[in-house]
């Protein structure tokens, strides 16, 4: 699905972005009156069909879908650029694909899941479904004012799993401290495809970002559940 602003067709990248991180570097009045406008679109207009038991759509479909599609997209331009220029500075995208575009991803499926994750008790008690789709569009809207990895840190504490807290947040820790580093960023600018796995700074942080990843899904699990 495509959305329109101003005659410009917004892709599914730029709309995760606008999500996450417009907040940064946009006018407050226009941020908020875009990021308003598409959730209308996604969760006003494009609702599902009611559950034979009655129950009202709590994640929007079509949101959700753009997520996981936005997690393709990188996934695809990051093996798109691979083959365009033959490897050279794999590395150091191979690394930022592990951490902050997969952090926007699960910000994402946090938003898209606000219904279930972050409800007030009054959401579900609205009779009418008109406020009901309203609310549920502002709760998903106020997640926007969150930085992507404060708002994963309130389900993990929500989690209450501190081993999981761990792994999640001296994984991106490490990460950061990476990219603040002239030579580790070198190094992973310059590593060849073949010795990937052999090299200290490459191979420590995809260990790790594997470890963070088991654990981001286990603490989403873990919240949805309860």
């Amino acid at each position: 699905m495509h959305y329109c602003f101003r005659g410009k067709q917004i892709d599914i990248a730029e709309r995760i972005d606008d999500f996450a991180e417009s907040k940064l570097t946009s006018a407050a009045v226009v941020r908020e009156r875009v990021i308003r406008n598409i959730l209308a679109r996604y969760v006003l207009h494009d609702r599902s069909v009611r559950s034979r038991s009655g129950r009202r759509q709590v994640v929007p479909h079509f949101l959700l879908n753009d997520v996981v599609r936005y997690w393709r997209t990188m996934a695809s331009d990051y093996a798109s650029k691979m083959w365009e220029r033959s490897r050279q500075g794999w590395g150091i995208r191979n690394v930022k694909l592990r951490f902050s575009r997969k952090l926007l991803f699960i910000w994402g499926l946090l938003a898209a899941f606000s219904g279930d994750l972050f409800a007030p008790p009054e959401l579900h008690q609205v009779e009418n479904d008109e406020q009901y789709f309203l609310m549920l569009a502002d709760l998903i809207r106020s997640q926007t004012d969150v930085p992507p990895l404060e708002l994963l840190a309130r389900v993990v504490l929500e989690a209450g799993d501190n081993d999981i807290a761990d792994d999640i947040f001296s994984s991106y820790d490490q990460f950061l401290h990476a990219l603040a580093d002239p030579d580790a960023c070198t190094k992973l600018e310059t590593v060849r495809f073949e010795d990937a796995l052999d090299d200290p700074t490459y191979a420590g942080l995809r260990d790790v970002s594997q470890r963070s990843g088991k654990a981001s899904h286990g603490s989403f699990s873990m919240s949805i559940q309860n």
